[in-house]
């Protein structure tokens, strides 16, 4: 009787099994590379288009406001621009070369499928509700965020379902302080991989933002006034936002740099046995 209470618990594993193993051929490595080196082109342009637009903010509410402190900091911001445009670009391939010479380990495929397939379903799920909210208010900005969440959340899923992307090795006997050292590893190095994603996204929807506030320019002072601040809170975004590389960068080092004096610890005892024999 057990036996047959556990057939139908089997044969649900193995289509779930069967699901996971057609997302890993579905969802590949190569397909994660080129969506990444788009993403990173228009976000790279986009944030050439808010530069322009920091730029034209910066003259016309100068003069509208009569403000030379609109001017400033809008000039600012659109020098700034092109500038984090550039240390971002440097640390593209600083990142990815950090990723692939630090590598982790991990004892089986457990975690890695198990994240890529909750979050392709968090993403559809997502994506559901918000579309569900947005033709019933209606309005379209709640399906944009579910659209932008479920990209995200796929690519979450791609990258789990190739843990080679990531530089982590699958391997059959590893230390419980080991096996945490890899689920941290693959955290962090989740977040670094993803980051020029978001940095892409971010920037795109920013500078949209950016362009639907400056027609506040051309409006009253009081609608100039909310403009401004409006547009300023956006440029501070995008600054933020660009710099997400650099960021990652530090985060990433010192990670690695705390793992490695944790390593140097545990490795304490085995070397005193060795020095004793």
């Amino acid at each position: 009787m057990k036996e047959i209470k556990k057939k139908p618990f089997i044969l649900l594993q193995g289509r779930i099994e069967a699901f996971v193993e057609f997302l890993k051929n579905q969802l590949t490595k190569k397909l994660f590379e080129v969506l990444k080196v788009w993403i990173i082109i228009i976000g790279d342009y986009t944030l050439y288009i808010a530069a322009l637009l920091s730029f034209l903010i910066g003259v016309i509410g100068g003069i509208r406001l009569e403000s030379f402190n609109i001017f400033i900091y809008s000039i600012g911001f659109s020098i700034g621009f092109i500038l984090i445009q550039y240390v971002s670009s440097k640390f593209y391939s600083v990142n990815e070369k950090l990723i692939e010479n630090n590598t982790t380990q991990l004892t089986s495929n457990a975690l890695t499928d198990s994240v890529g397939l909750i979050s392709l379903v968090l993403g559809v799920l997502v994506l559901f509700m918000n579309t569900y909210l947005a033709i019933k208010i209606p309005q379209f900005a709640p399906f944009a965020k579910g659209l932008g969440f479920f990209f995200v959340f796929t690519l979450i899923s791609l990258i789990s379902l190739n843990p080679d992307i990531l530089s982590i090795k699958i391997i059959k006997s590893t230390s419980a302080g080991e096996e945490a050292i890899g689920i941290l590893g693959y955290i962090i190095k989740l977040f670094v991989k993803l980051t020029p994603v978001f940095y892409g996204i971010g920037i795109i929807i920013f500078t949209i933002i950016l362009l639907i506030n400056s027609f506040g320019f051309f409006g009253s002072k009081f609608k100039m006034s909310i403009a401004w601040k409006l547009s300023f809170n956006n440029m501070f975004s995008i600054a933020v936002i660009g710099l997400l590389p650099f960021f990652a960068y530090i985060a990433f080092v010192f990670y690695f740099l705390t793992i490695d004096i944790i390593k140097a610890i545990l490795s304490i005892p085995e070397k005193l046995d060795n020095i004793s024999k």
